[in-house]
């Protein structure tokens, strides 16, 4: 089976109904919640350099949530089945210069998720400003195949198109929510040292040297969106 196959043939057909409805009402809840992009604050080159969270009581009661916020949300009402896990991404974006010619590589805009995992298979939910990048049903049997999902890889390439970018990877790491945020119920932006385990650098590409392998999966992803 090739990586694409492997990656984007759904796997999980013994979904516990139960856990699965709970996550459905989470994300049907903050599908209808408003994408709050004024809590958000960027720097001069284009970075996010500070986010007003919320917490849930706050996101229940103003409709607005920024991912982190959806993340909160998403762990209060599903903790005492998945418990309080959270991955973070960080696409590696290649952007213009003053010129407009691509040359610096970096981080881009980063994005968090509420993790959860059901009869062995790993799922996403949070909010976004990009629909793919708010929900990611739990078919992965490894969380690097979750990064590697279509919703993701989509998502991270509208975004970075949008931008103006070039889409060359992604960084991904996993934290316990409670650690990193100790009182997110109520002090949302209240955040500790704990520690974001990197999991994998995934590359599709990079300026010297082409990874053909990855460039091909971006692709055939990419074309059948």
């Amino acid at each position: 089976m090739s990586l694409v196959e492997l990656v984007i043939t759904p796997l999980s057909n013994q979904i516990d109904p139960e856990k699965l409805r709970r996550v459905m009402e989470v994300k049907r809840f903050l599908d209808e919640v408003e994408y709050d992009s004024n809590a958000v604050d960027y720097d001069r080159n284009g970075g996010i350099s500070f986010v007003r969270n919320r917490t849930p009581d706050e996101v229940v009661r103003d409709k607005k949530a920024t991912c982190i916020s959806g993340v909160f949300y998403s762990a209060r009402e599903l903790r005492k089945y998945f418990g309080e896990k959270m991955i973070s991404f960080e696409p590696i974006i290649q952007k213009r210069d003053t010129k407009g010619r691509f040359c610096e590589v970096s981080g881009g805009i980063g994005h968090g998720m509420y993790l959860f995992k059901i009869n062995g298979f790993y799922g996403a939910i949070s909010k976004s400003r990009e629909e793919l990048l708010s929900f990611v049903p739990p078919e992965y049997k490894d969380i690097a195949f979750l990064v590697l999902s279509p919703q993701i890889l989509r998502g991270y390439q509208r975004l970075t198109k949008s931008r103006d970018e070039i889409f060359l990877g992604i960084n991904f790491r996993v934290a316990d929510i409670r650690k990193r945020f100790p009182n997110y119920d109520i002090d949302p932006n209240n955040k500790s040292r704990g520690e974001m385990v990197l999991l994998r650098v995934i590359r599709f590409s990079n300026i010297r040297k082409k990874i053909p392998g990855m460039e091909t999966y971006l692709r055939k992803i990419l074309e059948s969106s």
